[in-house]
């Protein structure tokens, strides 16, 4: 696998990364990446973010492409970031006609008076829809004591409801600055060829920085409420748990981290599902990961699907467990080994190649830009992964599962269907 990583600056403080990569031979991604959110939002704006990001999506909806090519792209508003990606086939023309679309948005052309209502309802849309689904009902839950409720990315409908245009335009010029912006470039491309193109696009673009201070807080405190069971009833036929347990991560965001934190996760999935096997309770999926949140906070995610009325019987099982986990950090240690050579297989027998996309190598990328951290090659990466994994203890997974099972912050999120 290729994965070659060029990184510069333009005089305007707009930072580029091109990383050239045989993954797929006939695509290309570009992105423009922006270090502002709905954080970056007053109380009086919840939603503003997002709206300026369907403003400047109209390009997508009245297909404002290159003729003979076929593109695809995607606009996100999160607490921390704003990102426009576009797909398109690996062509000069076409990468060229990508990043003229992202130098508008950048500019603002697409924000435009007349399209604001439209983009409004189509917003105000969007919050119906999502408010119907299980992770806006979770998500509301989790964070239901805390600052974050205060600045869902989707946005606030009242206040997106009485924006004005004058509003949308301030909030462009203000966060839409070059020291905030990154673009992207991946795909099977040739390095030198595609960093002219982005300099060639970029090099005349700038705006003054009108921000006081660019850098927020990524650290509310979450005020989960303890052990609490809480009941969403939904229109889905099968009945769905969602357990979230809390704790701060590291600062310090590294291979051996992200290894630590997987093995956990794999642990706790096996002798959770082992503990309900014994119980005789009858499940059709369970799956354990880390999910991180504003790379701040990480919660433990446990997903349970189960056919039958069991929800009580399946939480009283997993408290169970919960509890021998906090009172013998050792009880995770008779998977261990097992979990140890089935990752290290996985990587040295490259069964990751299988799973991996331009998708994946992009959202990383934007990652190492938004929260600043060295970006290094995938083939690097995977060394490094190996080395670390190959002298693995459970001494090291011990000190985060004393963390983790401190079992002060603990949700259990019941989505009970009706059919």
């Amino acid at each position: 696998m290729k994965d070659r990583i060029s990184q510069s600056t333009l005089p305007s403080g707009l930072t580029y990364c091109v990383r050239e990569t045989d993954i797929e031979k006939n695509a290309v991604m570009l992105s423009l990446n922006l270090k502002v959110g709905s954080l970056h939002e007053l109380d009086t704006e919840n939603g503003l973010a997002h709206v300026v990001e369907h403003m400047n999506m109209v390009f997508d909806k009245y297909r404002y492409y290159a003729d003979g090519f076929q593109y695809s792209s995607i606009g996100l508003t999160d607490f921390d970031r704003t990102v426009y990606v576009i797909k398109c086939p690996n062509e000069s023309e076409a990468i060229r006609h990508g990043l003229f679309i992202l130098k508008q948005i950048a500019l603002g052309n697409y924000i435009k008076k007349e399209t604001l209502e439209e983009v409004k309802r189509d917003v105000l849309q969007e919050i119906i829809n999502n408010n119907k689904s299980k992770k806006s009902k979770a998500f509301k839950m989790i964070f239901d004591n805390s600052f974050y409720k205060t600045r869902i990315p989707i946005g606030d409908a009242k206040i997106i409801e009485h924006l004005s245009f004058e509003q949308v335009k301030a909030f462009h010029e203000k966060w839409y600055i070059p020291e905030e912006m990154n673009v992207i470039i991946l795909g099977d491309i040739i390095t030198e060829e595609a960093n002219k193109f982005i300099e060639t696009e970029f090099n005349s673009f700038s705006r003054k920085n009108n921000t006081e201070c660019n850098d927020i807080n990524r650290c509310y405190q979450l005020n989960l409420e303890t052990g609490e069971i809480k009941k969403v009833i939904t229109s889905e036929k099968l009945n769905h748990i969602e357990i979230y347990m809390d704790y701060i991560k590291s600062d310090v965001m590294n291979i051996k981290n992200e290894v630590c934190n997987n093995t956990l996760a794999i642990l706790i999935e096996k002798t959770c599902v082992a503990a309900l096997n014994d119980s005789k309770v009858e499940f059709s999926f369970f799956s354990s990961t880390f999910v991180n949140f504003i790379n701040c906070y990480q919660f433990l995610k446990m997903q349970i699907v189960y056919c039958l009325d069991l929800h009580e019987t399946i939480i009283n099982v997993m408290e169970k467990v919960f509890n021998n986990i906090q009172e013998d950090s050792m009880l995770l240690k008779f998977y261990f080994e097992e979990t140890k050579q089935d990752y290290l297989e996985y990587f040295k027998s490259k069964a990751y190649l299988s799973d991996l996309a331009l998708s994946n190598l992009m959202e990383e990328s934007i990652d190492h830009f938004i929260f600043n951290y060295p970006l290094i090659s995938y083939e690097q990466k995977i060394q490094d992964l190996i080395k670390v994994i190959d002298n693995l203890s459970y001494v090291d997974i011990r000190s985060l599962v004393q963390q983790l099972f401190s079992y002060k912050d603990c949700s259990f999120l019941i989505f009970q269907g009706k059919g």
